[in-house]
């Protein structure tokens, strides 16, 4: 599936301030079975550090009350105006889910990515705390992953569709390359460090290896690490957003 209005995003935004699956991927395969009419209010709920409501004011052009207990309000405000956005567009607040400031009927819609495991549990929160604050004929966007994979794989169903097996492998598989593939430069210049100090400890038996080869493989690793990191970047993200859409396509059964 392409994504956009996601690719669209500052990538250093999203790189930095994800915390978890990538949300503007989400939020983008959400509002594009459950579009908004720019103009609308939107409360974005759990909105971590604030990615979902810079796209939703970006590139769907909704008025966004971005709501979140972790981050602080004071924290996303500043994130959102480097993104040049105003008071008029998003509003930042720092809540608990379950005490939420707003009037009865206040938004058109209700937006919550990948985050609703973590307050709505209690099967009365969606009718006391939420339902009132959308307005007749607005809409709850709900996307969680972990709430999916309940359709898939049903609690005390011991044989699981032949896709759902064929895509646990898949991504089993795909975990095991991701981790190759990261650790393989570092691992590979780890070992070339060891041959070459057993090579000096031939050529110098008096030297203590001991004492010169674990420092060195110790200063080694730490350096690789700061050279590797920026470049793994990239080929992580991608690993994610492929490691993603095979979650989803799982968890879709």
């Amino acid at each position: 599936m392409n994504y956009p209005r996601a690719d669209r995003m500052n990538p250093d935004l999203i790189k930095h301030n994800i915390m978890g699956p990538n949300p503007a991927k989400l939020l983008e395969e959400l509002l594009n079975k459950f579009p908004l009419e720019p103009g609308q209010t939107v409360m974005d709920l759990g909105c971590g550090q604030g990615v979902t409501s810079i796209m939703l004011v970006k590139e769907y052009g909704l008025k966004v009350f971005a709501v979140d207990l972790w981050i602080s309000a004071s924290e996303n405000w500043q994130r959102f105006r480097k993104e040049g956005l105003t008071r008029e567009q998003i509003v930042p607040i720092h809540e608990d889910a379950h005490q939420l400031p707003f009037a009865d009927e206040f938004f058109d819609a209700v937006v919550s990515i990948d985050s609703y495991h973590y307050f709505g549990l209690d099967k009365a929160y969606l009718g006391k705390h939420l339902l009132p604050l959308v307005k007749p004929g607005g809409h709850l966007l709900l996307v969680g992953i972990i709430v999916d994979s309940y359709v898939a794989l049903p609690p005390g169903n011991a044989f699981p569709a032949h896709g759902v097996v064929e895509g646990v492998l898949h991504f089993g598989s795909l975990m095991f390359v991701a981790g190759l593939s990261i650790a393989l430069p570092v691992g590979f210049i780890l070992i070339l460090v060891q041959i070459i100090m057993g090579v000096i400890g031939r050529s110098a038996p008096a030297l203590n290896l001991f004492a010169v080869g674990i420092p060195a493989t110790l200063l080694a690793g730490l350096v690789l690490l700061g050279i590797a990191t920026p470049v793994m970047a990239e080929a992580i993200m991608r690993i994610l957003s492929d490691a993603l859409d095979t979650a989803r396509a799982i968890a879709g059964g």
